[in-house]
């Protein structure tokens, strides 16, 4: 489901909210256990709820409504689909690999 600051990786019972902040990254993906993986392709704010039977999603306002399922023996290989289908990360070349800092924080040199 992206990058949410709640330390969370079993969702049931959680409401979250589909919107990018700055430390949360809404990737709108979730594999359930019992083999299946649901992308919620809608650019508008909403918000998902997985109840204890019941998932719902929600979106505030939208034209257009679109979703993706696929199905796989193991999550690994629904989240192979998944990437198959959305695209994955090049591997950075080793020139680029270094020592990262981020620096939105300094207020001096």
């Amino acid at each position: 489901m992206g990058q949410y600051q709640d330390g969370l990786l079993d969702r049931k019972g959680c409401v979250l909210e589909l919107a990018q902040r700055n430390s949360q990254a809404s990737v709108p993906f979730a594999i359930s256990n019992i083999g299946y993986g649901f992308l919620w392709n809608n650019p508008a704010i909403g918000r998902v709820t997985f109840a204890k039977n019941v998932t719902e999603w929600i979106a505030e306002y939208t034209k257009y409504m679109d979703y993706w399922i696929t199905s796989g023996d193991t999550p690994a290989e629904i989240l192979e689909t998944y990437a198959s289908v959305t695209g994955t990360v090049p591997e950075m070349p080793d020139y680029a690999i270094g020592f990262w800092q981020y620096k939105i924080r300094y207020r001096t040199q």
